[in-house]
């Protein structure tokens, strides 16, 4: 390749680096902000919600890079076509096929980047997502035991140890209905019932 190829290959390149890292950035502002409960209701760290949430770039690079590649070819060849570059290459006798040869070689690239992705660093970053949103989960399980109210533990405690005999007639004493008055016993009595 010589310095005209190069040149395009690092102009479209460099373009496809840009486009890339922008609209990678964008998609993962927008998931990202989906998922800030993780800080709000959940109570994580910052660093966890950028762990967790930076998680899925590698998916995002994968779905994204060939879009770029494209965006990059069509801004370099827009470029070529503007500037009186184009003109003076094919002027020169220059071959159509010497032009494509750095596109050939940005798309290659790009290709290998994306099969790495998909083959390593995806599925990585899926094992460590479930992992952590686990860990997260069973955090706020323990987050929520730990906050919950005391009679509740009362009640439960109380459920799984039943009182004895000389606590029942204790609490008895101390829950005990008022007594009624003389009359109104003798009015319900069994044995005035009967008579």
């Amino acid at each position: 390749m010589g310095s005209i190829g190069r040149y395009i290959f690092r102009t479209t390149f460099g373009a496809f680096l840009v486009v890339c890292a922008s609209v990678t950035a964008l998609m993962w502002i927008t998931q990202a902000l989906r998922d800030i409960d993780l800080m709000t209701n959940q109570g994580q760290s910052i660093f966890v919600f950028i762990g967790i949430t930076g998680l899925i770039i590698p998916l995002l690079v994968q779905i994204i890079a060939p879009i770029a590649l494209m965006i990059a070819v069509a801004h370099v060849l827009n470029k070529l076509g503007n500037d009186p570059e184009l003109i003076v290459m094919n002027a020169a006798g220059m071959p159509p096929w010497v032009l494509f040869r750095p596109f050939l070689a940005v798309g290659i690239v790009v290709s290998l980047l994306v099969a790495a992705i998909s083959i390593y660093v995806s599925p990585w970053g899926l094992r460590e997502l479930r992992r952590w949103a686990t860990e997260v989960r069973a955090d706020l399980v323990t987050q929520h035991r730990a906050a919950r109210p005391l009679h509740q533990a009362r009640r439960r405690a109380h459920a799984a140890h039943p009182r004895t005999a000389p606590e029942r007639a204790i609490a008895g004493h101390l829950h005990r209905r008022p007594a009624r008055s003389e009359g109104a016993r003798h009015a319900f009595s069994p044995s005035r019932a009967t008579s």
